[in-house]
């Protein structure tokens, strides 16, 4: 595992200057911060510049990214692999960077560190061109106001000791020639293509800091927009909006800002802000879009052939079925229902879901012979691969096991652990095998996906499919229950969505998901965050086997120093009827109780007979046309209640 400290301090004693990231995608207040931006303030103008400062913060905060400022000490050889694959935009180019110091990225990319040349300065650049104008793409620079993120804490011996950058990736940024501009600037906007912002003008808006930034930064900002207005990008006028909208963001909407905006973007245009003939544009822009459907067209054939192989590989072959034959083939089930034997199994949920707890939950009614939500369990032995760590589980499974009045050395038969993995490495998955096979594992559980899987991109159906085929060769006729993170865009809601490609989903045979069930009303009357646990499609769950279902009422509860995953048993009622149960205090007409919730005459109504239906009140009618019924709770709340 990389040491964060170690990696700080080995770049601070070669002269480079760290500084924290954040690690994971977090919201601070209603910032979003995304994974690998910085922590402090200013980005790289506050990095550390003494061992004490960076001694104190990673000690503090071990697991904060560390990114390092790059200045004119080193320039480094960005090479992407996912969505943008570098190292087949350099081979496709015959494109070769010098050996020199290297370390692999999260990402399963390449970072190469190079000298800076000591003759020029050199900035960062995206998607580098070559001097006969091919774009490299997925092949970046960071180099002087920029910086790279740490990820190993193996440091060159000295900075001496790197290979000289090499000529291609030290030229100028690409692009359009950049080309002066006398005119005025309210010419030069009407001038801009008209439409809605391209890709290229979205991925720059991305780009606008969400916090404070300086002046050094909104200039990168505003010539990145000026160079897009002169390449013919359409939505260049709205881009430059929401930057000066972000500039002037709050406290800083001054005369004095106002001004350095317009001086600043004044300078940038009158600078290479000279527009291209329309016809020269046009020419141009027809060139790159051909270049790119016919590289597209490639890549999408050697996709399908791959994908198209892989799934000939894992196939099983077909075999021939009497009709009884098919009668007696009745699943057999780990978790009645829900895991069945020799299968996959995917349990979707948020971080602080309770998903740990859940599967605890499951693993040790398993191992105890109970059942679990409601289900029939079958006794098999549990081999649990962490892929996140091990610190405080043993509490969780003590927590449990006190809860339940259980002895909790009955579960070390049965019980096994794996501290990391990467099914993508050959020896982790021998060993995994090896420890299935000796264990005699009927179940594995994985925690988490994206951290065992060994995927740079989990968004590649051919490599999940991969994976998916190699793990199925590793633990032979055992089921699989595969822990995995929602999507950002569903994770809050009652539908969540396993993350990346939907490979995963398609090979599993049951797919169950946690959400937060604000539906969910307890006779208890109690309030608690309630969960539920669903296989049905409408809430993003799947059952190839067995009828989908919606499993509601589950809660965490503090225990022994980490909690349990509990089951309310008291049932639920309509939300109608808990605030009758709440509310009706005494006897109470229709009009008395409107006026204590504060609803409507209609409204109270329906709810006073939603109660009386579910059997929480009654009601008693009287003679007479202009006598009104009178509500109060039944006997059987008040027997609950007494209790």
């Amino acid at each position: 595992m990389r040491d964060n400290l170690a990696a700080a301090l080995g770049w601070y004693e070669l002269g480079l200057l760290p500084f924290p990231c954040y690690s994971s995608d977090t919201w601070v207040g209603d910032n979003l911060h995304l994974t690998k931006s910085p922590k402090t303030k200013r980005g790289f103008y506050d990095a550390f510049r003494s061992a004490e400062e960076i001694r104190s913060h990673w000690t503090e905060s071990p697991d904060d990214l560390v990114g390092v400022w790059c200045q004119d000490k080193v320039v480094v050889l960005d090479i992407d692999k996912g969505s943008k694959d570098g190292f087949f935009s350099l081979e496709d180019n015959q494109v070769v960077p010098p050996e020199t110091f290297s370390v692999t990225t999260q990402s399963g990319g390449e970072h190469k560190f190079y000298a800076h040349p000591r003759d020029f300065k050199l900035g960062p650049d995206t998607d580098l061109v070559l001097e006969n104008g091919v774009v490299l793409t997925g092949v970046d620079r960071r180099a002087g106001n920029s910086y790279f993120i740490a990820w190993s804490d193996k440091v060159p011996k000295s900075l001496d000791a790197l290979a000289a950058a090499p000529g291609w990736l030290c030229r100028g940024r690409g692009g359009p020639e950049r080309v002066p501009y006398e005119g005025k600037l309210s010419d030069w906007i009407a001038a801009l293509t008209d439409g809605a912002p391209s890709p290229k003008v979205i991925a720059a808006m991305g780009r606008i800091p969400q916090d404070d930034f300086d002046h050094s930064a909104m200039i990168r900002r505003q010539s990145e927009l000026v160079l897009l207005g002169v390449s013919g990008e359409p939505g260049v006028p709205l881009a430059l909006e929401a930057l000066k909208d972000a500039w002037l963001r709050g406290q800083w909407d001054t005369p004095q800002y106002q001004l350095e905006w317009s001086a600043a973007l004044a300078g940038a245009i009158a600078k290479f802000g000279g527009l291209e003939p329309q016809n020269k544009t046009l020419e141009r822009q027809e060139q790159e879009h051909e270049t790119k459907v016919l590289k597209r067209i490639e890549e999408l054939r050697v996709e399908f052939d791959a994908e198209t192989r892989l799934l000939a590989e894992s196939f099983r072959g077909s075999q021939i079925l009497t009709l009884d034959e098919l009668h007696g083939r009745k699943e057999d089930y780990i978790v009645e229902s829900l895991i069945p034997q020799d299968a996959i199994a995917l349990l979707v949920a948020k971080s602080n879901m309770g998903k740990t707890f859940c599967y605890v939950d499951l693993v040790m009614s398993i191992i105890y012979e109970r059942s679990w939500l409601g289900k029939e369990t079958k006794r098999v032995k549990t081999l649990i691969v962490l892929g996140e760590g091990v610190h405080g589980f043993h509490d969780r499974l003590s927590a449990w096991a006190d809860y339940w009045g259980e002895d909790l050395a009955i579960a070390r038969e049965w019980l096994l652990f794996v501290d990391g993995a990467n099914l993508n490495n050959r020896a982790s998955r021998e060993k995994i095998a090896e420890t299935v096979k000796q264990f005699g594992a009927g179940l594995v559980i994985l925690d988490t996906w994206s951290v065992t899987s060994g995927l740079p991109d989990e968004n590649g159906s051919t490599p999940t499919s991969t994976t998916l085929q190699l793990l199925d060769e590793s633990i032979g006729e055992a089921s699989v229950l595969i822990i995995h993170h929602p999507s950002k865009v569903s994770e809050s809601s009652t539908a969540p969505k396993a993350r990346g490609t939907s490979a995963l989903e398609s090979r599993a045979d049951t797919v169950m998901t946690l959400f937060a069930d604000k539906k969910y009303h307890s006779t208890t009357t109690e309030t608690k965050k309630w969960i539920s646990l669903s296989t049905e499609v409408e809430h993003g769950g799947k059952n190839r086997n067995a009828p989908t279902e919606t499993i509601q009422g589950m809660y965490l509860e503090a225990h022994d120093a980490s909690a349990v995953f509990l089951r309310d048993l008291g049932g639920s009622i309509r939300k109608r009827s808990a605030i009758v149960q709440v509310h009706l205090n005494r006897r109470m007409t229709v009009k008395e109780f409107s006026a204590v919730i504060g609803k409507s005459e209609s409204t109270a109504r329906r709810a006073l007979e939603e109660a009386v239906q579910e059997g929480v009140a009654i009601r008693e009618d009287f003679e007479g046309a202009s006598a009104p019924s009178v509500y109060s709770l039944s006997m059987k709340e008040l027997v609950r209640r007494a209790s």
